[in-house]
């Protein structure tokens, strides 16, 4: 994914595979943006509904346009 978010270093587990899955990969990014959001009114751990609505105008602006 070209999110342009640096993926963390991954410890070398026995039994695990190496790399992230692409499953992993899509929750990090995920995270990542939620993050960008969370906490510009509060808390860092929680959205508020401002900010929920920020994340959503402009993270999945396709999901929030009213459809004829």
């Amino acid at each position: 994914m070209g999110t342009g978010v640096p993926a963390p270093p991954y410890p070398k587990i026995p039994g695990f595979a190496s790399q992230p899955t692409e499953t992993e990969r899509c929750i990090e990014s995920l995270l990542a943006v939620f993050q960008r959001y969370a906490g510009r009114e509060g808390s860092a751990v929680t959205l508020s509904k401002r900010e929920f609505r920020a994340f959503m105008d402009t993270e999945l602006a396709a999901f929030t346009k009213v459809r004829e």
